[in-house]
């Protein structure tokens, strides 16, 4: 008589064909409003002066606060909104501090002489 081995391992036991399992619900966490406008904002910025930076920054530090506290998804499109704002802010502040302390040149009208500008 010959013995029967049996696998080293648990083999699982078949799910009758009658039983129907739940399926598993999966909800995606909502993205923020406020980080989505920070972005959208932030990209505008550079061609708006000022207004559109402060905007873009101010929408997003208000943005990572709310997820913080809420769970929200976006912290991403948050940041970037914020490092868009400040970095438009921050170009109009260097080309507008540029553009006064530059030297222009003295021009010379005849009759009148040397003009300065």
């Amino acid at each position: 008589m010959s013995q029967q081995s049996f696998p080293a391992y648990a083999v699982p036991s078949p799910t009758p064909l009658n039983q129907v399992t739940a399926p598993v619900a999966f909800y995606p966490l909502a993205t923020n409003a406020l980080s989505i406008a920070s972005l959208i904002i932030g990209c505008v910025a550079w061609v708006i002066p000022f207004l559109g930076g402060l905007i873009a920054v101010i929408l997003g530090h208000v943005a990572l606060s709310q997820i913080r506290r809420r769970g929200e998804d976006g912290r991403n499109l948050a940041i970037t909104g914020l490092i868009l704002g400040y970095g438009s802010l921050l170009a109009w502040f260097v080309l507008i501090v540029s553009m006064v302390t530059a030297e222009l040149p003295a021009i010379e009208v005849p009759g009148v002489g040397t003009v300065e500008v």
